[in-house]
């Protein structure tokens, strides 16, 4: 499968982007939009990396709008002199020249160079895509924050909070380091993500290539190069090597808990705007769809933890808690302060509420009476 981005995915991704923002547009092409995003991982990185930037630049968009409206009136002016402008037209001409804009601004993000640093924060709900001086890629998730420092020897990422998404281009005799609490992630010319948990819990998810997690922070390029040379060599007992569709836990107290396969496409889908399931429990569901949205979701004590499969795409709170509700039997209600609380169906609780049934013996001592009126 082509993994490679190339100018025809782009401009395949910048007409799927403006198709599907036109007022004529169909399920079908919906849905002809999810197969082709289905097809190859990197459509979801353009699709997506466009997405983000037409977020991102306000006053293009602002630009857009008053476009529409130029070319509104011109289609007006043109409607006397019988030559029909559809508005669909003239919404994809203005959004095509919008995101021309907008791929062109993608060569003006700022770059690390051999000795500098850039510290990259999202808010909640933010996402960011980050084009490093070395050609390295960063996707940085929702409210988190790290810090990239570039070395001459070594190039190496703090991730203090949140999830970052990493495409790395291999410098042999510059390695590229992910600190992830008390471990170093090493990667070898790879794409993988690091996550710190809500519960203050890590998680390593190799996409391709292999990355190399072993404990400590070397301080120096030659503390480093100490224990890359352990772990190459073997001679580090506690490293683990992961490739792809590997996964890793750390625990809060910096111990390797679990070491499982896992769907990695499932755990990056955030950049490309899904959120995927498969037999997730509600309660890590309802924590995810919280990380996305301004408000949070939280699930009553008395609903069990039904098992959630299936792609929430990232929109606003009511329509993925919507999802849900089709899925699983939870009725949303609003506790105010921006919580939704997800609760067992009305039926569910008068069911619960009813009185117990009388014992069969006075249900018969009260039938006899009855007879003898």
């Amino acid at each position: 499968m082509k993994r490679e981005s190339s100018p025809e995915i782009d401009a395949q991704a910048i007409h799927w982007f403006t198709r599907l923002r036109a007022p004529d547009a169909t399920d079908a092409d919906k849905s002809a939009h999810a197969e082709w995003l289905a097809a190859n991982e990197c459509h979801e990185l353009a699709y997506s990396r466009i997405e983000r930037q037409w977020r991102e630049l306000e006053g293009l968009r602002h630009w857009g709008q008053a476009e529409l409206r130029r070319l509104g009136q011109e289609s007006r002016a043109r409607a006397t002199r019988n030559v029909r402008l559809s508005v669909a037209g003239a919404v994809a001409a203005a959004a095509a020249l919008a995101l021309a804009a907008v791929w062109w601004s993608l060569s003006a993000e700022p770059a690390v160079g051999a000795e500098e640093s850039l510290r990259i924060v999202t808010k909640k709900t933010e996402q960011r895509h980050m084009m490093l001086g070395d050609g390295s890629r960063v996707h940085v998730n929702t409210a988190s924050d790290l810090e990239v420092r570039y070395r001459r020897h070594m190039r190496e990422v703090v991730l203090n909070t949140g999830e970052g998404l990493f495409d790395v281009d291999h410098r042999a005799n510059r390695p590229f380091v992910v600190r992830a609490g008390r471990h170093s992630v090493i990667a070898v010319g790879t794409r993988f993500a690091v996550r710190r948990k809500h519960d203050g819990e890590w998680a390593v998810t190799v996409i391709e290539g292999r990355v190399t997690v072993v404990p400590g922070r070397p301080a120096s390029p030659e503390e480093f190069a100490d224990l890359l040379s352990a772990a190459a060599s073997g001679r580090h007992g506690q490293r683990v090597i992961l490739g792809p569709d590997e996964q890793l836990h750390i625990n809060v107290a910096g111990q390797i808990v679990a070491e499982q396969e896992t769907d990695a496409s499932a755990a990056i889908a955030w950049q490309a705007g899904m959120l995927k399931f498969r037999q997730t429990p509600l309660r890590e569901v309802a924590r995810e769809i919280s990380r996305y949205t301004l408000g949070e979701v939280r699930v009553a004590d008395d609903v069990p933890d039904h098992p959630v499969t299936g792609i929430i795409h990232i929109r606003n709170l009511q329509t993925m808690v919507g999802y849900l509700t089709e899925v699983v039997p939870v009725t949303p209600v609003e506790s105010g302060a921006g919580v939704t609380v997800l609760q067992a169906p009305l039926d569910t609780q008068r069911e619960f509420q009813r009185p117990p049934s009388p014992p069969p013996l006075a249900t018969e001592l009260h039938d006899r009476a009855a007879l003898a009126r």
